[in-house]
C-alpha cells in the first residue's frame, strides 16, 4: 500500500497541524484511540527536518489533543 492509501484509511496520519488536530480528535472520540505511535524519520529524513516536525507537532498539535485528557485528570476522573 502507498502512504496516501494508509492516510485515507486513517491507518497513518500525514498532514499539517490544521489537518491533524481534528483527525486525532475524531479518532479519540469515535474510536476510543488514546495512544499514538509517532515516527517522523521514515524514509531517512534528515535530522533537521525530523526535529522541525517534532517541534511543530509539540507546539501546534499536542496542546490541542491533550487538553481533554488533562482536564479530566485535573477533575479527578
Amino acid at each position: 500500500m502507498r502512504g496516501e492509501d494508509l492516510d485515507a484509511d486513517n491507518r497513518v496520519l500525514f498532514g499539517d497541524p490544521a489537518d491533524l488536530v481534528p483527525r486525532i480528535r475524531d479518532l479519540e472520540e469515535n474510536m476510543g484511540v488514546d495512544f499514538l505511535l509517532m515516527e517522523v524519520a521514515q524514509g531517512g529524513a534528515p535530522p533537521d527536518k525530523v526535529m522541525k516536525a517534532l517541534d511543530l507537532f509539540g507546539r501546534e498539535v499536542l496542546p490541542h489533543v491533550q487538553g481533554k485528557k488533562k482536564a479530566l485528570a485535573g477533575a479527578g476522573v
